[in-house]
Formats: structure tokens, C-alpha cells, sequence
């Protein structure tokens, strides 16, 4: 046994070489307690405050000593390139005993972004799992880890069959997970694998918002695979048709949710498809291409199309849905010259009465304070709640007539209350409308202010209607507000969450 002289003579040498024997604020007196299993996790602590990457080596020593996902944690602080090999090993043993540690490796490999980890995450990504194992958060930081890398064929490609894989080969969420990395990645090679994937279910899920919202950040190599999805052109979507048996479940989806993406996207080249489709009628009350076709027709806001539109309104061979979407779609178009159409609707006692309603506030979200009075004594006169509701869209416009500011206060109302969400659904369509510069800055001061699902994309839709791609205000907001919804773990999260991805790829094209 060494004598205590003996001990501090070889730390004084220590010292004397600035290894910091007994100098705790040193990570070399850190590095020898390492060794001791008393002072282990301590040592592990004050590595990580004291912060100096040349603990890595012996952390990473000690890893493969204990295999101590503590001791992982304490590696990847240093974000240090010297432990890619490691962690790559890491990751290659992943099952049901080790998900902890893989998933940390997982996410530090994204985060060092070396080269040579790409193969590897694409193999932990193919390792065949039971559907319901733990391990598959091991495959969930995978996917967000290659996301990060530079665009690589082989990266979208395993993405893409993790994607299209059934869920009765995985659990499901892994496909939606897929979606949502593929449209990270904005590669163009992706876009029939999502396509395939609007039409995917699993487990009484799909993963259409996914797939919609990463094809809207395709943006324009989207554009003409979604016009042949819309004129029921693409082979391996038809032949799911058949499988499926799309026809008797669902008739008319194909054109459907095809119009519905290009309602996000809004390419002047698919106006006259659209159109064209609109015009031909649907006798399956289940065939919901019409009503698809009418909100995306709503969604450009084109005056050329109100003709088409009218022409569903006024067509009592069209369902009351098909209506009822028509005078919604004029409203969101904007043009009030339709207005006295809307009134011959909303004042016509043979109309159906879920008709009349769907243009009552359709005509009250149109109208200014010249359509007020006329109104007011037909929701007097009718027992129509909703017509009293409707008002309350027209009180705002004749108190605020073309002022943003005042649209703006509305804002600051109790929303729960009936009155003030017709008054907040009312001033997010003005402000779309009204003179660009001061409606844009009521829009970004009151986006994000309520918790109404309505409210918000009326706002986002008036943010469509004024902002250009020189906002980058526009492009802050909704980034602040993403990173919100996105640990807001709520259903109306998620739904916001990728309208606001959707605003955030459009205003990025």
C-alpha cells in the first residue's frame, strides 16, 4: 500500500502538469472518480457542467464498460464528432432492452450530421419490429434524425416504404411519421408515395393531413401528379381503387382529395379541371367530389370560377350539402357581387332550410353595413337562430365598415360566446379583404390569440389572402406559432398545426 507522501507526491505531478489531480473545478479530477462506483454519478455531473470535451474519451469508456444510458446522456453533451463510432454501435443492438440508449443515439447522430451515419440509421430503420414493440421510438427518432441530412435519394427512399408499408406489417404511427419527414426533406421523389398514402388507413387511422400538408411542401412538382390524381389518371392509385373497393365505400374520393390538396396549392393550370368536374353530377349522395371541388374552389378565391359556383347554388338538382358548400365557397371568393344571389337564396321560402342557413351566413360574412337593415327584419321576422347569429357577422361591419383596427379589436372578446365568434369569423374574412397594409398587421397581432380551430384558419385564410413572399414577418409568425402547436399535445394542436404548416409552405414557394 502507497504511503499518503507517496500519494500526494503523484498528485503534485499531477498538478505540476495541469492535470488537475486535486483541483475539483478540473475535469481530470473528475475523470479519475469515474473510476470509482460511489462517485460515478457525480462524476458524470460535474463532467457535463465543467463542460470540457476532453472527458469524452474516458465517458465513452465507461459506456461500453456499463452500457449506463446515463453515461450516454453525458457523451452526447459534448456533441463531440469522436463519438459517432460509438453511437453508431449503439443504435445497430436496438430492441425492447435497449430503447433508451438507441434513442439517444439516435437523435445525437442527427444532431452531429456525419456522413457515415447515414446507412446505418437507414439499417436500424428497416430492422424488422413487432407491431406494438417500444422499439419503434427507436425508428420514430431515426426517421427525424435522416431528415436532417442534406437531401439523398437513398434517405427518401427508405422513408418512403416505411410510408407505404401496411399496418399489418407496423404500427401505423410510423407511417405518419414517415409522412411528416418526407415533407421535411421536400424531395419530389416522394410525391407518389404520399399520394398513395392520402388514401392509406390503419387501425381505424389515416394519415391523410400528413401526406396533404408534405405534398404542400412539394409546392410546384406536386402540382401536375395531383391534376392526373384529379382526372382519376394515376395507374397504382386506380388499382388501389380496385383492391379497396373504393367505389362502394367510398365513391368519388380519388377526385376528392385530390382537389382538397390542390386546394392548398391553388395552380391556375387546374381551375379548368376543376370546373369541369364540378359540372358533372354525382348521383351516390356518399360521392363527395363536388363538395370537394366547391371548398377548393373557395380556397383560390378567383373571381372567373363564381359562374360555375352560382350555378350549384341555384341547381335544385344538387344535394344540400353541395348548396349549402356553394355559398360558402362565394363568401370565401370575396367578390360581393354575389351578394344579391346569396339574398334571393337566404330570403327564398322554397329553399331547403339547411340551404337558406348555409346562405344566410355566407351573405353576412359577405355583406357591408348597406346589407345590415335588409337582414335584420328577415331574422326578425324567421325563427331561424342562426339568422340571429348571422346578424351578429353584419353588426360588426356596419360598427367597423372598412377600419382594420377596429376588425381587430374583436380579437379581444370571450370567443366561447356565440356572439363573439360570428363577430371574430366576420373580421378575420374583412381583414382578408380590406387594404393590405393595415389589415396584414391586425392579422399577425391576432393570429394565434384564440383557441377556436374556425377562428384561426379564417385567419390564416386572410394571411393566404394579403401576405406575399416578401412577408417575413408572415414566415416568423407561423413559425413561432408551429413550434407552439407542436408541444401543445391536443387534437386541435395537431389540426392547427398542419394548417399552419400548410400557410408556412405556400408563403415559402
Amino acid at each position: 500500500m502507497r504511503s499518503l507522501a507517496s500519494v500526494l507526491a503523484f498528485c503534485f505531478l499531477f498538478v505540476s502538469l495541469g492535470a488537475g489531480c486535486t483541483d475539483p473545478n478540473s475535469p481530470e479530477y473528475w475523470i479519475r472518480k469515474l473510476k470509482d462506483i460511489r462517485e460515478r454519478k457525480e462524476a458524470r455531473r460535474q463532467l457535463v457542467k465543467l463542460d470540457k470535451p476532453v472527458a469524452v474519451p474516458a465517458l465513452m469508456d465507461l459506456y461500453k464498460e456499463e452500457k449506463d444510458p446515463e453515461t450516454l446522456k453525458a457523451i452526447v453533451h459534448f456533441h463531440d464528432k469522436r463519438s459517432v463510432p460509438l453511437l453508431i454501435t449503439v443504435l445497430a443492438d436496438f430492441g425492447e432492452e435497449s430503447v433508451d440508449a438507441s434513442s439517444i443515439a439516435a437523435v445525437e447522430l442527427g444532431n452531429l450530421g456525419d456522413p457515415s451515419a447515414v446507412e446505418p440509421l437507414i439499417k436500424a430503420l428497416e430492422k424488422k419490429l413487432p407491431v406494438r414493440s417500444r422499439a419503434n421510438i427507436v425508428k420514430q427518432e431515426t426517421m427525424r434524425s435522416l431528415a436532417r441530412f442534406p437531401k439523398d435519394p437513398k434517405i427518401t427512399d427508405a422513408l418512403v416504404t416505411v410510408l407505404t408499408r401496411s399496418a399489418d406489417e407496423q404500427d401505423f404511427f410510423l407511417n405518419k411519421f414517415a409522412a411528416i419527414q418526407l415533407g421535411n426533406i421536400a424531395d419530389a421523389k416522394a410525391i407518389p408515395g404520399l399520394m398513395k398514402g392520402l388514401f392509406m388507413t390503419g387501425r381505424g387511422a389515416d394519415i391523410f393531413q400528413e401526406c396533404r400538408t408534405s405534398l404542400a411542401q412539394m409546392g410546384e412538382a406536386a402540382v401536375d401528379p395531383l391534376i392526373d390524381l384529379l382526372q382519376e389518371k394515376n395507374t397504382e392509385i386506380n388499382e388501389m381503387r380496385k383492391k379497396l373497393d373504393f367505389d362502394k365505400y367510398s365513391p368519388g374520393v380519388i377526385p376528392a382529395k385530390a382537389a382538397y390538396v390542390l386546394g392548398d396549392l391553388r395552380p391556375k393550370k387546374a381551375l379548368p379541371i376543376l370546373t369541369a368536374r364540378l359540372k358533372e353530377k354525382v348521383k351516390d349522395p356518399k360521392n363527395n367530389m363536388r363538395i370537394s371541388i366547391l371548398v377548393t374552389l373557395g380556397q383560390y378565391g378567383d373571381p372567373s370560377v363564381i359562374p360555375d359556383v352560382v350555378a350549384v347554388l341555384k341547381d335544385a338538382a344538387s344535394s344540400d350539402m353541395e348548396r349549402g358548400k356553394a355559398a360558402e365557397a362565394l363568401n370565401f371568393i370575396g367578390d360581393r357581387k354575389v351578394l344579391p344571389d346569396l339574398w334571393a337564396c337566404v330570403s327564398g321560402q322554397k329553399m331547403p332550410p339547411n340551404v337558406r342557413v348555409a346562405c344566410g351566413f355566407a351573405y353576412a360574412s359577405l355583406g357591408t353595413e348597406a346589407e345590415f337593415a335588409k337582414f335584420e327584419a328577415l331574422a326578425k321576422s324567421e325563427g331561424y337562430e342562426e339568422f340571429k347569429m348571422a346578424l351578429e357577422r353584419l353588426k360588426l361591419a356596419k360598427e367597423c365598415k372598412t377600419d382594420p383596427a377596429c376588425y381587430g379589436k374583436t380579437f379581444a372578446g370571450n370567443a366561447t360566446k356565440n356572439e363573439v365568434l360570428h363577430q371574430m369569423l366576420k373580421a378575420a374574412y374583412e381583414l382578408g379583404r380590406l387594404e393590405r397594409n393595415a389589415s396584414l398587421k391586425q392579422i399577425l397581432d391576432n393570429l394565434g390569440k384564440t383557441d377556436q380551430l374556425e377562428v384561426e384558419q379564417a385567419l390564416l385564410f386572410a394571411l393566404s389572402r394579403q401576405a406575399g413572399k416578401d412577408c417575413k414577418e408572415c414566415k416568423e409568425k407561423i413559425k413561432a406559432l408551429l413550434d407552439k402547436q407542436e408541444k401543445t399535445p391536443t387534437k386541435i394542436a395537431k389540426v392547427m398545426a398542419n394548417e399552419l404548416k400548410v400557410s408556412y409552405a405556400l408563403l415559402s414557394r
